[in-house]
């Protein structure tokens, strides 16, 4: 029986860390990577009640108030001490 390939799942414009699940904190983003060795994931700092950093959780779920949501992340950005991607910093 033949494989389907599995879709390409999107990416957002970060340089994740690509690390495996057992290497993941608490706090680091579960976001999948497709790799020749498995799946890896994101790694970057994520919200304490989410599952992912904040341009994952962006591309991942539908935000009903744009200009809220941005203000969110740069709060969420400055408080962590991280930089937006520009996409999310505009």
């Amino acid at each position: 029986m033949k494989r389907m390939a599995l879709p390409r799942l999107r990416e957002a414009a970060v340089t994740p860390l690509l690390l495996p699940l057992i290497e993941l904190g608490p706090m680091q983003c579960r976001y999948p990577y497709d790799s020749k060795g498995g799946t890896l994931f994101c790694g970057l700092t994520k919200y304490s009640s989410r599952s992912y950093c904040p341009d994952h959780d962006a591309l991942c779920y539908r935000q009903e108030d744009k200009g809220q949501t941005r203000r969110f992340y740069k709060d969420f950005a400055k408080a962590s001490g991280l930089a937006l991607s520009s996409s999310m910093a505009a």
